[in-house]
């Protein structure tokens, strides 16, 4: 449990680092008192005044790691001519005299930085997915609720160097291309947009009202890749394996090495490098035959994320992929009876309905507070749509393996459309019903003190309930 308190210390640090509540002088004076206070409480096997010490080191460590990005804020360079390097995110799309795509800044007047932003490209020449350019333009924001979205103006006469893409994003680039080429040559419309957003995380070629469906059904994580399509994709692919008799520990380490080639493939989004990073520990505890603690490798993949990025921290992605995962193990421990049951498929569909009521506790006040809305019927609209997801994953993952082999493709083609339209209808349908979702928006102070009610309370029916199981014991 130690590692997930170090988690949410190195996220706390990150909060004081940001907002530069320390000084950098005094912040690195601190870390090298704390350290040398770790050195000397392990060797004299001071264990509780190790990990305070160890807490109290991880939230200066936070605040050091994010300092370089918090003397470079956005807000010192918006409205203004700056140098922008930056990279191409998303396919992109030309409209009428301009280009409009995704891009990912990674720095400004050669200063570090991390924003995604989108870009209003007004120049002749082409831009490329998963390429870099260093150019001038203007950064601007808007803030929706409680979340701030930048767009990157890039004016006709601005100078531009092209920064070619590398090995790996060359094949991202290849990979991408290649497989959304695929669908729109052998898929319906909506379908060959519909799964080139939840395969391969091009949510630029989603149609509005399909996003809308979705988000008025609170199925908005079904359309957005997250860990459930990296656990999908990795059952699927590891059962292929399997039928190919290939042995268990092989299978273990082919199954890591494409979870990563995906997550890099599709964007490497905080979401996905936290479940491909939880799939690679668990996949690792198996081949040294260790037992995995679900929230070890949770914090730890959180703090691996944060080191790669700790602006993520401030990621609305980030913050509820955690929070829902967290809330999944934690109702596991506390209610293990709500996924068991003698009939597999009596225990799936409770699986389904307490994890989505166990995510619905843990990500209602980050919703409300981000976007000002509560979607109820998601608890019930899940129970219909993730069945269905399923088959489709399972359906588009065959697909691609039967790229080869046309006339079975064609085939799967067919059920593929039929499947989506289906699906999409569904959620248009679930959406429909307006007395599960309500407009309600939550402040910071109000998120605050609905986490502290809802960790005491865990808490408290944890501890009773051990209390109980100790009792018999004892007499």
């Amino acid at each position: 449990m130690i590692n997930t308190y170090l988690f949410i210390s190195f996220i706390a640090g990150i909060f004081i680092g940001w907002h530069r509540i320390i000084t950098l002088t005094a912040l690195i004076i601190l870390s090298g008192v704390l350290f040398l206070g770790l050195v000397l409480s392990s060797r004299y096997y001071k264990v509780k005044i190790f990990s305070v010490v160890l807490i109290i080191f991880f939230i200066s460590l936070g605040a050091l790691w994010v300092m370089p990005y918090s003397l470079h804020k956005p807000s010192l360079f918006l409205s203004k001519e700056n140098r922008f390097l930056i990279k191409v995110t998303s396919l992109p799309e030309d409209k009428y005299l301009k280009h409009t795509f995704y891009a990912h800044i990674t720095s400004i007047n050669d200063c570090p930085a991390s924003i995604n932003t989108k870009v209003n490209y007004f120049c002749t020449r082409e831009v490329k997915y998963r390429d870099s350019y260093l150019l001038e333009g203007k950064l601007t924001r808007h803030k929706l609720r409680n979340s701030y979205f930048y767009t990157l103006w890039v004016d006709k006469n601005s100078p531009i160097r092209h920064i070619p893409a590398n090995y790996i994003d060359s094949f991202i680039k290849y990979f991408t291309y290649k497989t959304v080429s695929y669908f729109k040559n052998n898929l319906s419309y909506e379908a060959y947009q519909f799964l080139s957003s939840v395969f391969m995380g091009r949510r630029e070629l989603l149609d509005k009202r399909i996003k809308s469906i979705f988000r008025n059904a609170g199925a908005a994580h079904l359309i957005a890749i997250s860990g459930l399509h990296v656990g999908l994709i990795s059952a699927v692919f590891f059962f292929v394996l399997k039928i190919l008799r290939i042995k268990f520990r092989m299978r273990i380490v082919i199954s890591i090495v494409v979870m990563i080639l995906y997550a890099l493939c599709v964007g490497a989004r905080p979401s996905i490098v936290r479940s491909s990073l939880m799939f690679s520990f668990i996949g690792f505890g198996f081949l040294l035959n260790r037992k995995v603690s679900i929230f070890d490798t949770l914090s730890i993949s959180g703090i691996i994320c944060l080191l790669w990025n700790p602006l993520w921290a401030f990621d609305v992605g980030f913050q509820l992929s955690f929070a829902a995962v967290f809330a999944i193990a934690a109702g596991a421990i506390v209610f293990p009876y709500a996924f068991t049951h003698k009939h597999k498929t009596v225990a799936y569909i409770k699986g389904i309905f307490f994890s989505t009521l166990f995510v619905t506790i843990a990500i209602t006040p980050l919703i409300s507070f981000y976007f000002g809305k509560l979607y109820l019927i998601g608890i019930v609209s899940n129970l219909i749509l993730i069945p269905v997801f399923t088959f489709i994953m399972t359906t588009t993952f065959t697909f691609m393996c039967f790229y080869y082999f046309h006339f079975l493709a064609s085939i799967l083609a067919q059920v593929l459309s039929f499947s989506v339209f289906v699906f999409i209808k569904t959620a248009s349908i679930l959406g429909a019903v307006k007395f599960l979702s309500f407009n309600i928006g939550m402040n910071l102070l109000g998120v605050s003190i609905y986490y502290t009610i809802l960790g005491v309370v865990i808490t408290l029916i944890y501890y009773r309930k051990n209390r109980k199981l100790q009792a018999p014991a004892a007499h």
